[in-house]
């Protein structure tokens, strides 16, 4: 999320938050930044949220409690009948963790992602 993080300079330029001295979209710094960020979440990310939406899916047909205990992060906090809520919180909270990449500036577009989400 960070090579997304970008504030805007007088100029009408950009940089990283976290590296000023990097221009956002104009520096080959930026780029390398981004694809390895694209990369990343690509092979992270995805597949992670892939592996616990395929078992919560599977969770009502296995039943088994070395299922459940692998996977009660998502799971413990609803009743049975409401396993799915676990898929729902978890696309939620990486939606929430993308809401750092709306610059400062605008602030009713976050107050807007905020409550859309």
């Amino acid at each position: 999320v960070q090579p997304l993080r970008c504030y805007y300079h007088p100029n009408g330029k950009s940089s990283m938050s976290a590296y000023p001295q990097v221009l956002c979209w104009e520096s080959t710094e930026h780029i390398v930044i981004v694809i390895a960020g694209v990369l990343l979440g690509t092979l992270f990310l995805i597949p992670f949220m892939a592996a616990c939406v395929w078992s919560m899916l599977r969770a009502p047909k296995m039943g088994s409690v070395d299922h459940l205990m692998r996977w009660r992060f998502l799971v413990y906090r609803f009743r049975p009948e409401k396993w799915w809520w676990g898929i729902i919180f978890l696309i939620r909270q990486v939606l929430f963790a993308f809401s750092s990449c709306i610059p400062a500036e605008q602030s009713l577009m976050q107050i807007i992602y905020f409550a859309v989400v």
